[in-house]
């Protein structure tokens, strides 16, 4: 019986593992918890978190190339996408970032005429394909998030950096664009 004991126990220890609750980032990359047990990192005992850091000086870079550009009412900034490291007692060790995310708002005429916001959408993608990949954080590809406002209204669209690149390539302009980018 006594060694029946702590095979019962890891049995009840693997048990309990595979089924405790684990949050999932929600669609498009949204920061949310995740209950992933702590691990022991290079900085000690670390919990995980997703998280999002501002990136100033990119983000005035980025500024500075759609102001160049001649997009009127576009505004622009970028973020690093990654994980938090906290210690147990809830401190900040680190930041590992992900990839970097890429955002616009652009002020439009109309939220209906999509041959227009999809010659936007190329002008920015094009602005972003010239940051040199050793400026971005993170090793993975990012997102590009577009808010088209007018008036009151406003429509975003959020997409895979790559699949806008890639789009650009395939020839894709104006309402076509903007049809392969934009997902309901």
């Amino acid at each position: 019986m006594n060694r029946s004991r702590p095979l019962l126990l890891l049995l009840g220890c693997l048990l309990l593992a595979a089924c405790a609750p684990r949050a999932v980032p929600a669609p498009g990359g949204a920061a949310g918890p995740v209950t992933a047990p702590p691990v022991a990192s290079s900085a000690g005992l670390c919990a995980y978190t997703w998280d999002t850091r501002a990136l100033p000086e990119l983000s005035a870079r980025l500024q500075g190339l759609v102001d160049a550009s001649g997009w009127n009412g576009v505004t622009a900034g970028a973020n690093a996408y990654g994980e938090d490291c906290t210690d147990p007692t809830g401190k900040l060790v680190s930041f590992g970032a992900m990839e970097t995310d890429f955002h616009f708002t652009v002020t439009v005429a109309s939220l209906k005429n999509t041959a227009r916001m999809g010659e936007i959408l190329a002008g920015l993608l094009k602005i972003v394909r010239t940051i040199p990949t050793e400026a971005l954080s993170g090793p993975m590809p990012g997102y590009v998030g577009v808010a088209f406002e007018s008036g009151q209204d406003q429509l975003n669209l959020w997409f895979p950096l790559k699949d806008g690149l890639d789009a650009l390539d395939r020839g894709l302009k104006g309402a076509e664009l903007f049809e392969a980018l934009h997902s309901p």
